[in-house]
C-alpha cells in the first residue's frame, strides 16, 4: 500500500535528475507554450534528459507552480530566459522548499 501522496513519476524524477527548478505558472497559463517548451527542452537537453511535474510551494497560495528537472546545470538560465519564467522562491524557513535545488545525484547520470 502506498502511503506517500507523491506520484511515482515525480518521485522517479527527483531520484534521477540532479536539478530541480520550480517556476511560477504564468498568470494566463502556459497554453500553447507547452508545445514550444517541450520541443525546446528535447532539443537542448535531449529527449529523456529532463522532466516536468506539477508542484507546489506553500508560499504561493494564489499562483500555481511547476517543477522542471534537468541533468545539465547550464540549461537552467537559458531555459528561464527563453520562456520568461519566474522562479518560485521558497520560504527560507522551510528547508527543501527552495526553487532551485541541486540534489545529490543518485544515478550515474552526473558525476
Amino acid at each position: 500500500m502506498r502511503t506517500k501522496s507523491r506520484p511515482r513519476k515525480k518521485a522517479a524524477d527527483e531520484l534521477f535528475y540532479p536539478l530541480r527548478v520550480r517556476v511560477l505558472v504564468p498568470l494566463d497559463g502556459f497554453g500553447r507554450r507547452y508545445e514550444e517548451l517541450y520541443r525546446s527542452m528535447d532539443e537542448r537537453a535531449g529527449r529523456g534528459l529532463w522532466g516536468h511535474n506539477a508542484d507546489c510551494v506553500p508560499r504561493y497560495d494564489l499562483r500555481d507552480t511547476t517543477a522542471f528537472y534537468m541533468a545539465v546545470p547550464g540549461l537552467v538560465a537559458p531555459f528561464l530566459e527563453t520562456f520568461d519564467l519566474e522562479l518560485a522562491r521558497g520560504d527560507p524557513e522551510r528547508p527543501g522548499e527552495s526553487s532551485y535545488r541541486l540534489m545529490a545525484p543518485k544515478s550515474g547520470l552526473c558525476k
